[in-house]
């Protein structure tokens, strides 16, 4: 990361600045003559930051002033992002340029005659990416072209395999949290849930106080500057809820403007780290709530650069409709909580997230909030029926990813809890980063990543018969691609399936895999008139992949 600090380098400004006289004075107005040589260095998709030093000292700074800043790149595309108080009379912006060569850029505030934040300008230079990490190496994820998927800015494929730590970047030692960092990324995880408010950090501080006219609390966040890079640093992406309102006891009293406020404030700060943004809200039937929230939306996200934003209504999925045309909104979020038991899986595989897809703009689709798996089977699930769940929400839709949680890890639970079959003691949250469940999201990506997972479809024809009619337990999920050249098969339990020949890829070439150790297993299929019959390897859940094969050369 590259700081760039401005004090006494100032242009005047006039009292009226439209965005063509701040092209000319922050573009032009630079000093030519500056060689390349002597510019700020950044690696392009890493932290550019510029600091500057206000004029004024203000009461209450998120509210008396805003900052924005205009980067325009090599090729001449200008990116607009907020910039952000950071205490006393300091303020930053942060940008991740993703173009290699001499970059531009110029900031103008609402206050035109704080000459210390109002129309800076300056020049740095972006290099190729040096990155360790996937989002070093191929970029911020970004929704993929086709709009059902999720990438990196490189077009690698990122398939979201999130856990839920809602309270864990607040409430965590950073040590801790650390530990918890490193774990999930051996696991294979790559994204980690978390709110920002309402909630206490470690140290007791709040992230704002007041209700009328917030007043943010920096040193909260800059204890949760080094959470996120924490994440980040491990390839695990940040999916930051700044305001968490789903829920018992997370009513909030915010207006529009001031959850506008608190939005823009936190996207400004983290905006140029590897980020998702989820707004978490759950609306009552007055819609109070969707309209306060596309008001500061639109406020925050419309005409700038930014991560993907996820609309996460909770239980109020009627709640997505009413975003559906917001361009915005990159991403919608569902919570699948209530699918403990199989009176609750029909609402799973055949309710919004299964109808979601003939909805149109079409959106990626994540689960967001899974039953979480927990050593207590009160609103919980075991680990058998947690895979099981992740399985059917990737097949049920076209896959964008999935996420699994544990209660412990959501709300950091640090008293004192035994290892199941053990008879050491670990603070709760860390014995339940080792649950059986935490380790078949490895083995969910291994299965995934060899086949193109984008392309594929709901193919309920693909089955002959489906034992998920008469128990949703037994609930069989097929997916296929319009080419017919993939067909993929999820079974929970059942050992014999009859697969239609239709849905039979050319010259199949088949295979089972092992959902709970990633073993592959050639598939054999009898034929039989119009089905094909496959027998699983063994008893409990098994993935079956049929894909088109070489074609044969026939022999002379």
């Amino acid at each position: 990361m590259n700081t760039l600090t401005f004090q006494n380098s100032r242009v005047q400004p006039s009292r009226v600045f439209t965005f063509i006289t701040a092209w000319l004075l922050g573009v032009y107005a630079i000093n030519a003559a500056t060689p390349a040589s002597k510019l700020p260095v950044t690696a392009k998709w890493e932290r550019f930051e510029v600091a500057l030093k206000s004029d004024m000292s203000y009461t209450n700074a998120i509210q008396q002033a805003e900052l924005d800043a205009f980067f325009i790149s090599p090729d001449g595309t200008t990116n607009h992002v907020h910039g952000f108080w950071d205490g006393d009379r300091n303020w930053r912006v942060r940008f991740a340029p993703d173009v290699p060569g001499q970059w531009k850029y110029f900031t103008r505030c609402t206050d035109s005659l704080n000459t210390g934040l109002h129309n800076q300008s300056g020049e740095f230079v972006c290099t190729a990416a040096t990155g360790r990490t996937r989002f070093g190496q191929h970029g911020p994820v970004q929704v993929a072209r086709g709009k059902r998927h999720l990438e990196h800015a490189s077009h690698e494929p990122f398939l979201w395999l999130g856990d839920v730590a809602q309270d864990g970047a607040r409430l965590s030692e950073p040590d801790h949290w650390s530990y918890y960092a490193r774990i999930r990324s051996a696991q294979n995880f790559n994204a980690v849930l978390w709110s920002v408010a309402p909630g206490k950090d470690e140290k007791g501080d709040k992230a704002f106080t007041g209700d009328d006219l917030i007043s943010v609390n920096v040193d909260f966040f800059k204890r949760l500057d080094q959470k996120v890079a924490t994440l980040n640093n491990a390839g695990l992406l940040n999916a930051i809820a700044p305001l968490w309102e789903i829920g018992e006891g997370t009513n909030q009293t915010l207006s529009a403007e001031q959850t506008a406020k608190l939005l823009r404030y936190v996207v400004a700060r983290w905006g140029a780290e590897d980020i998702a943004w989820v707004l978490a809200f759950e609306s009552e039937s007055d819609g109070a709530k969707v309209a306060r929230w596309k008001q500061a939306g639109r406020v925050v996200f419309e005409n700038t650069t930014h991560a993907p934003v996820i609309l996460f209504p909770g239980e109020a999925t009627w709640s997505l409709d009413e975003f559906r045309q917001e361009k915005w909104v990159d991403v919608f979020g569902f919570n699948t909580a209530q699918a403990v038991d199989e009176t609750a899986l029909p609402w799973l595989l055949n309710g919004p997230l299964a109808l979601e897809r003939r909805k149109e703009p079409v959106r990626p689709l994540l689960t967001l909030l899974p039953p979480p798996e927990n050593v207590t089977p009160e609103k919980s699930v075991n680990s058998e029926q947690a895979r099981r769940l992740m399985w059917w929400s990737m097949l049920i839709n076209t896959p964008a990813g999935v996420t699994y949680a544990t209660r412990d890890i959501a709300t950091w639970q640090t008293t004192m809890a035994q290892i199941p079959s053990d008879s050491h003691l670990l603070p709760a949250w860390q014995r339940a980063l080792i649950l059986p469940g935490a380790y078949d999201i490895a083995t969910l990506q291994q299965c995934i990543k060899g086949i193109e997972y984008w392309r594929l479809r709901p193919f309920p024809g693909a089955m002959v018969q489906q034992p998920g009619d008469d128990s949703p337990n037994q609930f069989i999920a097929a997916a296929g691609t319009e080419d017919r050249d993939l067909t993929v098969i999820y079974s929970p339990s059942s050992t014999h399936i009859g697969v239609a020949n239709a849905a039979l890829p050319r010259s199949t070439q088949a295979s089972w895999l092992d959902p709970r150790s990633g073993k592959i297993t050639p598939a054999m299929a009898k034929a039989q008139g119009d089905t094909s019959q496959f027998n699983t390897p063994g008893e409990g859940d098994w993935f079956l992949v049929m894909k088109t094969g070489k074609p044969r050369i026939a022999s002379r």
